[in-house]
């Protein structure tokens, strides 16, 4: 008879229609440290302890610059239209006042030497290994470094830190612990942050890279939105021009976003959050950055126009979106929501709003400060084309204030001479982004030469064959020769124009000074330290570029370059066509 009920049972659910797939969750008992911390351990991860035997992974981000005053400027924002017209918050393309692109400056606050060894020679190995790491090492460009919460954090690791058991005693897993932690506020997760910090400190402060003149720790945050949003875009493992798609963050050919994102986007029957790592991770390693649930942000919340930041500062910032999410729009990492810190007159707290952490620190520690003053003083001397030291100004108000006696007289010099390292610290920085504004557009030209060569060289040699067709006395024969023989010359054409632009870049640059140009080709070189062909090809470029930067720019003519930028072989099939 029991046999005969378990056969009907199987047979009714097997009949019975279901809105979503049955899923069947594992009971606490049976979760472990690893489900609830680090499901998917990797090369590169650095994990460090949590109480009650849990851990905290964190990935790094890489973000090469030429000191600790340098910063690389990223494009933030959606800049895509709402899917007809409609977005998310029913405000349409009314939105744009918040998420229209925007540049950001964004720098990293770990060099090299301040990784702890208890990290352990992996993490080392696998920065080593990394193509935009090593290549700025090898350029003499500081390959500074963040570190990015793996997961979101989840309900374990919430309780290990907020609700720690008695020491010695063992973590009790709950139901759902391999789930996000949500519906806490902004204000909480900063005195998660607070005690996490503080017992790291206390327990493990090997973990922590340290600055032992300053007696200062780093210490654990919520990232800021610059941090989250490169990192979402896929950070350093993909370049530039992938990071400022208006798509997602790439994906590999064949797959498809539902296998990295949870969402109601493309999962309809989805009724809730997924366990931490459910899906695959984004190229830099994280998981869920996308989908899931939204992720507060440190940043408060800030008008744009103009393509900056302006106006008063708002709520707090929320980045993601989550596994709510319908529309592509609200899952772009540039999407930007406002969130207010209050709502009832309560903290606000959601049941789809989470976060993941990042490793701080302080910017200014003793061991950096001679190192910072030698840096600001570059940065503000006079250093435009031409200039002389005659043009710093503030070697003549040094001077006159020394005959000063009056008080008043004397702050006003120095807010003279104030005022005039501000001046030239903004022309060096107009001039150096103009540099390499200019290094990038020779380098376009000389990738321009490059496909009209091999556009023209396959055009060439298909016209040798179709020389030799039976039909070669035809009229249409010899007027498809004639029409071949157009399109080479429009193809020589275009080298010469393309080469004739590049060298006009090439003199422009050769206006500044070879210690101020050769730091940003460097800079510049970095963003193609990827193995996609484009990459590839750039850098080939970037080769060419530099020997010509180093040659002397008078004896430089066209054809010189152009034996450096096309091979023998290609120039003697088109030099009958010049």
């Amino acid at each position: 008879m029991s046999k005969l009920i378990l056969v009907l049972c199987i047979a009714l659910l097997w009949a019975s229609p279901s809105e979503a797939a049955i899923t069947f969750k594992p009971k606490s008992a049976m979760l472990n440290a690893a489900q609830v911390s680090e499901p998917h351990p990797a090369p590169g991860d650095v994990v460090l302890p949590m109480p009650g035997g849990l851990e905290m992974t964190l990935r790094p981000v890489c973000i090469p610059g030429c000191g600790y005053l340098d910063a690389t400027d990223i494009q933030q924002g959606v800049q895509i239209a709402s899917s007809a017209g409609v977005a998310t918050d029913g405000n349409g393309d009314r939105g744009q006042y918040a998420e229209q692109r925007h540049t950001l400056s964004i720098s990293a606050p770990f060099e090299p030497d301040n990784i702890p060894p208890v990290w352990g020679k992996g993490i080392v190995e696998f920065l080593q290994s990394d193509k935009v790491y090593s290549e700025a090492r090898n350029s003499g460009i500081t390959p500074y470094v963040y570190f990015i919460g793996k997961y979101e954090i989840s309900r374990a690791q919430w309780r290990a830190v907020m609700e720690p058991p008695a020491e010695g005693a063992p973590f009790k897993f709950e139901a759902d612990d391999y789930l996000p932690m949500t519906k806490i506020s902004w204000f909480d997760v900063l005195e998660f942050t607070r005690r996490y910090s503080e017992w790291l400190m206390q327990n493990h402060p090997e973990a922590l890279p340290y600055f032992a003149q300053e007696q200062r720790s780093s210490f654990i945050r919520l990232p800021s939105e610059a941090e989250w949003e490169f990192a979402a875009r896929g950070g350093h493992k993909v370049s530039p021009a992938e990071r400022s798609q208006t798509s997602l963050h790439p994906i590999p050919e064949g797959e498809d976003y539902r296998e990295y994102i949870t969402a109601q986007l493309y999962d309809a029957s989805l009724h809730g959050l997924s366990p931490i790592g459910a899906r695959k991770a984004n190229p830099l390693g994280l998981y869920d950055m996308l989908g899931n649930c939204s992720e507060m942000i440190l940043s408060p919340f800030r008008l744009v126009a103009g393509g900056k930041q302006i106006g008063s500062y708002g709520g707090f910032v929320m980045k993601g979106g989550s596994w709510r999410s319908t529309t592509q729009e609200e899952l772009h990492p540039g999407h930007r929501v406002e969130a207010a810190y209050y709502v009832d007159g309560k903290a606000q707290v959601r049941d789809d709003m989470g976060f993941r952490v990042v490793l701080g620190s302080i910017l200014t520690p003793r061991e950096r400060r001679d190192s910072l003053f030698e840096e600001w003083k570059s940065r503000t001397a006079p250093k435009a084309a031409q200039a002389t030291e005659k043009d710093d100004v503030r070697t003549v108000i040094r001077h006159i204030t020394t005959f000063v006696e009056d008080p008043a007289l004397k702050q006003r010099l120095a807010q003279a001479e104030a005022t005039a390292s501000l001046y030239h610290e903004k022309v060096n920085e107009s001039e150096e982004r103009m540099i390499r504004e200019t290094l990038v557009g020779a380098l376009f030209s000389l990738e321009t030469i490059a496909n009209y060569g091999s556009r023209g060289y396959q055009l060439a040699s298909l016209l040798d064959a179709y020389g030799n067709l039976a039909k070669k006395d035809s009229v249409e024969h010899n007027a498809e020769k004639v029409k071949m023989e157009k399109d080479i010359r429009g193809f020589t054409e275009g080298i010469q124009s393309a080469l004739f632009y590049y060298l006009s870049m090439l003199k422009e640059c050769r206006r500044f000074e070879q210690s101020r140009i050769m730091p940003q080709l460097k800079k510049v070189s970095l963003q193609f330290a990827h193995d996609d062909g484009f990459s590839r090809s750039m850098t080939r470029r970037v080769r060419v570029l530099e020997k010509h930067l180093n040659s002397d720019v008078q004896m430089l003519d066209e054809k010189s370059a152009l034996r450096d930028i096309l091979p023998d072989w290609l120039l003697k099939k088109l030099n009958t066509y010049w």
